[in-house]
């Protein structure tokens, strides 16, 4: 049976499930963590507060943030970049995790082999559900090196088609990641085979404390996962994503997809948070209810 064959059906039981019951959730009953806020500049303050303070709390080789920001004016053109200089994707979320005090469920999209999603749930154990989100099937997005390894075919230096992976491979990744996860977090980790679009069809809206995107890497890629998913996080969540920098796409598909959005109460674009190693993670909040 193909994967494609077999996303289907996952998508469909699944479906099926939720329509026989409308009150059933893959998430297993989980809310939002953070309440309403009373004044929205005081939230960006606390936020922004909370993610300088992991990053001057990380030990290590410091970056030079101005340095950074002048290199990549490009690609914040239209909203706000802050370019951390010490953390890295990791360290940041063990402290903003628990440091916004999230209770609620959380998503990756694109697992690969799962080292993301158990670092996720090791980041804040009080959280609740974990939805690890990828189709483990070759594709040919964004497949324009010969270190691309989630992709079946790329490009070899002569131009010629050469062979990456095939599904065998990615079934075995599959069962290694189910495996895995469920050993450390049976109760939490939930994994979804199945393309991210159509995953996030079974997500109710506003309903994540935090998702992190790492599929596709392309413009199309990275813009439709935005568009998907964003609508899913709750009030005060936060967003991320992997490979700001990489070819680049990804960070366009980001400055892209935040001029297109309004502004909220502030009156300006939500900031975005680089981290300091290569390739680099962006992190974003997604503004919190009024009171």
């Amino acid at each position: 049976m193909s994967c494609q064959l077999r996303c289907a059906l996952v998508l469909k039981l699944t479906m099926a499930v939720l329509l026989h019951d409308p009150h059933a959730s893959i998430l297993g009953g989980a809310t939002c963590s953070v309440p309403c806020w009373r004044d929205s500049a005081a939230w960006v303050e606390h936020s922004d507060t909370l993610i300088l303070k992991a990053d001057n709390n990380t030990r290590g080789k410091e970056r030079n943030a101005q340095a950074r920001a002048k290199h990549f004016a490009h690609l914040c053109s239209g909203m706000e970049c802050v370019f951390l200089r010490r953390a890295d994707r990791s360290k940041l979320l063990n402290r903003v995790l628990r440091g916004i005090g999230y209770h609620g469920a959380s998503a990756e999209i694109g697992v690969w082999q799962g080292a993301m999603s158990l670092a996720i749930m090791r980041a804040n154990p009080s959280m609740g559900r974990h939805l690890s989100v990828d189709p483990w099937i070759g594709h040919m997005g964004g497949c324009d090196k010969l270190a691309d390894r989630h992709c079946a075919m790329v490009r070899g230096k002569n131009g010629s088609l050469v062979r990456k992976a095939n599904n065998t491979k990615f079934d075995g990744m599959h069962r290694n990641v189910v495996t895995s996860l469920s050993s450390y977090f049976p109760r939490r980790s939930l994994v979804v085979r199945n393309f991210s679009v159509e995953a996030s069809r079974l997500i109710p809206d506003s309903s994540l404390d935090f998702i992190y995107i790492d599929g596709r890497h392309d413009l199309a890629g990275v813009s439709e996962d935005l568009a998907s998913w964003w609508p899913k996080l709750c009030r005060g969540g936060l967003l991320g994503g992997h490979d700001w920098i990489g070819n680049g796409q990804a960070a366009q598909a980001l400055r892209k997809w935040i001029k297109s959005q309004p502004f909220g109460t502030t009156g300006r674009p939500p900031r975005v948070y680089i981290t300091a190693e290569n390739p680099a993670s962006y992190f974003t909040f997604r503004e919190p209810c009024r009171w």
